[in-house]
């Protein structure tokens, strides 16, 4: 028979594994925002970048849900190292998860700006761009999930390490959209939003590294924020005693 004790140390952890749940179905919910907004970016769908606009409420409920349960955490059961850094890591998540959802917002109002109410021709291979880059930033957030989700170390450091290729994506793809400039300056309007778009996913990718990162603090005790992803060796990971 369990004492009291062992009570309360299974519904510590029991609630630990509750608070990682939230963030893995706000990341799900996050993918798919940022997919169904690029989506109806390249399609011209308003009708779909109204129900991206309308679902990020979701992400914000679920926002408010983890910031309570983590400050719930903190107060009933004053945690220390790893279960410390694993609130932690999970809390810094989640506040990239509600900002890539602020991310799809961004581009699905656009869609809304340049289909809905307007009835001149957009050439939409200006955002096929967006397209290729949404490939790689859904690629690393998903990785970046279930690195979360498994506490993997490895997974973890190579959606930080692919940041580098996301930053070479987008400079490429900025490039490309300068030639749509040069060769007729009525591009402009569009061109810049493009770029807007651009720099959304970029930032969505960022945030998805951000998670990397956070799931490296977590399970070897070592904050890489500041560490170029060619030096994450892998004794300087080793994990640190709990």
């Amino acid at each position: 028979m369990k004492g009291e004790g062992e009570h309360i140390l299974s519904r510590f952890d029991d609630e630990l594994e509750g608070f990682r749940a939230l963030a893995l179905n706000m990341g799900e919910v996050a993918l798919v925002q940022v997919q169904k907004a690029v989506g109806a970016l390249t399609s011209g769908d308003v009708q779909q970048a109204h129900y991206v606009c309308e679902r990020e409420t979701s992400i914000d409920q679920l926002d408010i849900e983890a910031q309570e349960r983590s400050i719930k955490l903190f107060a009933l059961h004053h945690p220390v190292a790893r279960d410390l850094r694993f609130i932690v890591a999970v809390s810094r998540s989640i506040t990239d998860l509600e900002r890539i959802g602020d991310e799809a917002e961004k581009i699905a109002k656009l869609v809304i700006e340049n289909f809905e109410n307007h009835h001149r021709f957009i050439d939409l291979i200006l955002f096929d761009a967006a397209e290729d880059l949404m490939s790689v930033v859904a690629d690393m957030l998903g990785r970046s999930l279930d690195a979360l989700e498994r506490e993997d170390v490895d997974l973890a450091v190579s959606v930080i390490q692919d940041a580098a290729k996301l930053d070479r994506n987008f400079d490429a793809a900025m490039r490309q959209l300068a030639t749509y400039i040069l060769e007729d300056v009525r591009n402009i309007r569009v061109v810049m939003d493009a770029v807007i778009v651009l720099k959304s996913l970029e930032r969505v990718g960022a945030h998805a590294a951000n998670i990397g990162e956070n799931v490296v603090l977590y399970v070897t005790g070592k904050d890489v924020r500041y560490i170029k992803a060619e030096h994450l060796s892998e004794g300087y990971l080793d994990p640190e005693p709990a």
